[in-house]
């Protein structure tokens, strides 16, 4: 967690700024590090603070925990030799990780917290690739050949260490993109938009800086579709919350559902390796078995014979009324 304040990181290309640099998923996007480093105001407020406290605070402890579980010293260190990088690029590395003779040289340590999600992740996949450009801005910003990216999940109390060597290639991709990118700062144009139903712009601080445009014809769609009026209230400070949270859970929602995917096409592919579809494990038994699925293929009937369909769907139609709820970003 690199010690710099939010006005400072405007000023230049950090390592957290990687992910939007590259529109990385799940939440990177080039146009909106386009509006940080141009000071634009944004739409709404984003109070980043806790996060980045949390990081702060937490940091020495998981330098302990790296020095513990490696046997290598870390120690402080903000000053480096002046090193071939671009002019706007910045950074304070967490810590640097000792020479020990072992002739590695001296390392970067990046101190990562994070929630369970995530940590689950990054065990089943490794670091992610932001990440990983994160550390490689650091030993671009050092010159030194390694570092490491230690992340703890605090509630659980989990630990993992992930070396990483230095990738010059990847270093010299980023440099080329940042010169891109600092121009478009400096000078525009503005870097090109995302899809306005792309879920990288749904809860983005500059949604309608950026898509004004396009949300006001889906707005003008949607009030079509959804006629009545809506009452503006204010000072409901419970409903505000709940949407917050909900916002908070379908995020988690969207990143579950995903590892359910890749979990299935793993187990899938596992079970396919042992040449038999149905398995028994300590604690599951699992069954490969093929779905066949019968459909009215409805539009066609339409087209075939309007009047018939019409006849029967209006004899068996069921109606089933019941209270449902639908939340859209304003």
């Amino acid at each position: 967690m690199a010690r710099f304040t939010l006005e400072e990181r405007s000023s230049g290309i950090f390592g957290s700024d990687w992910s939007d640099i590259f529109s990385l998923m799940p939440y990177g996007c080039r146009r909106k590090a386009w509006y940080k480093k141009r000071k634009t105001e944004p739409d709404y407020p984003v109070d980043e603070k806790p996060v980045m406290e949390r990081g702060t605070i937490l940091e020495p402890v998981v330098a302990v925990m790296y020095s513990g579980e490696s046997g290598r010293k870390v120690q402080n260190k903000t000053k480096f030799a002046k090193q071939p990088i671009p002019d706007e690029w910045g950074g304070h590395i967490d810590r640097m990780i000792v020479d020990n003779g072992d002739g590695k040289g001296p390392g970067v340590l990046e101190c990562k917290t994070c929630t369970r999600e995530v940590f689950k992740k990054v065990l089943r996949e490794g670091a992610h690739e932001s990440w990983l450009m994160q550390i490689q801005h650091y030993l671009a910003v050092t010159g030194w050949k390694w570092g490491v990216i230690a992340v703890l999940w605090p509630d659980g109390w989990q630990f993992k260490m992930i070396e990483v060597l230095r990738d010059q290639e990847m270093i010299d991709d980023m440099i080329k993109l940042s010169g891109t990118f600092w121009r478009q700062v400096i000078a525009g144009p503005e870097p090109e938009k995302l899809e306005a139903k792309d879920k990288r712009c749904g809860n983005c601080e500059y949604r309608f800086s950026c898509q004004g445009p396009v949300l006001a014809a889906m707005a003008e769609k949607a009030a079509k579709d959804d006629p009545g009026e809506y009452v503006a209230i204010e000072g409901a400070v419970q409903i505000e919350s709940l949407v917050a949270q909900r916002n908070e859970l379908k995020g988690i929602s969207d990143e579950v559902e995903d590892a359910l995917k890749d979990n299935k096409t793993q187990l899938m592919e596992a079970l396919k390796a042992t040449g038999h579809n149905k398995v028994m494990v300590p604690g599951a038994r699992i069954c490969k078995f093929t779905v066949s699925r019968n459909s009215l293929d409805t539009n066609q009937w339409k087209k075939m014979e309007p009047e018939k369909y019409k006849e029967i769907a209006e004899k068996y139609n069921k109606v089933t009324a019941y209270d449902d709820l639908r939340v859209y970003p304003s």
